[in-house]
């Protein structure tokens, strides 16, 4: 026997379940689809894509969402960034440079920012280092010979002013902590008393 088409359809809460699937991976679809139509572009072309909107006075929701169709190749680095931002017409489109910034982080920096002279090879490295440690020793050497000349060439000045002081004040110290009058004399010159009721 066959069945019927009317029961050969699925149920319709089984289509309405399914159709939201669908929708829900439409959705998803579209969400992903502008970074596949984003447009790749270097730190020079994005500087003169916001110079031309600066001078073409763009307004910022404008430049946000040129800058939302962006796609950096290369590195925007902090100095880059704090010199472009000064430019822009407000927050949203500062808001999008950040988020340029951010998503190129792991990129390679363009080749204006990297240095032009190569790291030294191992045997200037080695002779560096050796240089250092020599510079190293003979430094505190030096400094302590200066220090000493230093020293020397001012203790005459300082032993002056001390004497100086001290002579001048000496009349107004007192001393803090008063010796006993019976500490001051000869232990055969002490005055022997006897305890009371001895």
């Amino acid at each position: 026997m066959r069945p019927s088409p009317i029961e050969a359809s699925p149920p319709r809460e089984q289509r309405e379940e399914s159709m939201k699937q669908v929708g829900l991976l439409l959705v998803l679809t579209l969400a992903t689809m502008p970074s596949w139509g984003a447009k790749k572009v270097t730190v020079a072309e994005l500087k003169d894509t916001l110079i031309t909107m600066h001078q073409a006075k763009k307004s910022d929701a404008e430049v946000a969402g040129v800058l939302k169709q962006l796609e950096l190749s290369e590195e925007l680095t902090r100095s880059t960034m704090n010199s472009v931002v000064a430019d822009l017409p407000g927050p949203l489109s500062t808001e999008q440079i950040y988020v340029l910034e951010a998503s190129s982080a792991n990129l390679a920096p363009p080749p204006s920012d990297i240095p032009g002279t190569a790291a030294p090879d191992a045997a200037a490295q080695k002779a560096m280092r050796l240089k250092q440690r020599s510079d190293s020793r003979t430094i505190p050497r030096r400094l302590r010979r200066a220090v000493v000349c230093t020293a020397a060439r001012q203790m005459p000045r300082s032993v002056r002013r001390f004497r100086a002081l001290m002579s001048s004040s000496i009349t107004s110290i007192r001393p803090i902590f008063m010796w006993p009058a019976s500490m001051g004399q000869k232990s055969s010159q002490r005055k022997r008393t006897r305890p009371p009721g001895a």
